[in-house]
């Protein structure tokens, strides 16, 4: 296992894909290092794939650079369109841009696993709320150079921790 996950992390998945994913890193980890791409394998994770979405980490000049490498089916269902491929300043600007940046950032810098709670305009519908669970990988078991994004909308009546203003997104961290 990586450095130190807090106990209650697991506790807070409420999802499915969530747990399944989550447990499938942690299974993966080796020898206290974090598991790499190397070794996840994509027939092992039938039950959350279409949720899944990897991003590759970069080093840049002003900081890690982010680039979706796979978006999965659910996904690309869920949001309408395809960003395999894209910079994250490709498809996203100002404030939010910063905010995404600074979250994956964090969790390359940290090497541990978050949660969020997601909510995203769409035109003309209420707002799409979704959990987002993310997960380092590091191909040398050490330095952060992928992260796993694993994707579960909010059906039911799970609570909102927070509305965004209208035509805002908006992520709440969960754990």
């Amino acid at each position: 296992m990586p450095m130190p996950i807090d106990p209650s992390f697991a506790g807070k998945l409420v999802h499915n894909v969530h747990v399944n994913a989550f447990e499938y890193w942690l299974n993966s980890c080796s020898g206290g290092k974090l598991p790499g791409r190397q070794d996840i394998d994509p027939n092992d994770m039938k039950h959350f794939l279409p949720w899944i979405s990897l991003i590759d980490v970069r080093p840049g000049e002003t900081g890690p650079e982010f680039t979706s490498r796979l978006i999965g089916t659910g996904i690309q269902s869920l949001f309408g369109r395809n960003i395999t491929g894209k910079r994250m300043e490709e498809l996203y600007e100002g404030e939010y841009l910063t905010m995404v940046r600074n979250v994956y950032s964090e969790i390359t810098e940290a090497k541990h696993p978050q949660l969020w709670q997601c909510t995203a305009p769409v035109p003309d519908a209420k707002p799409l709320v979704y959990d987002r669970l993310i997960l380092p990988l590091a191909t040398d078991g050490k330095s952060v150079d992928m992260l796993m994004l694993v994707f579960a909308p909010r059906k039911g009546n799970r609570p909102v921790v927070r509305q965004p203003k209208t035509g805002e997104s908006a992520w709440v961290r969960l754990a």
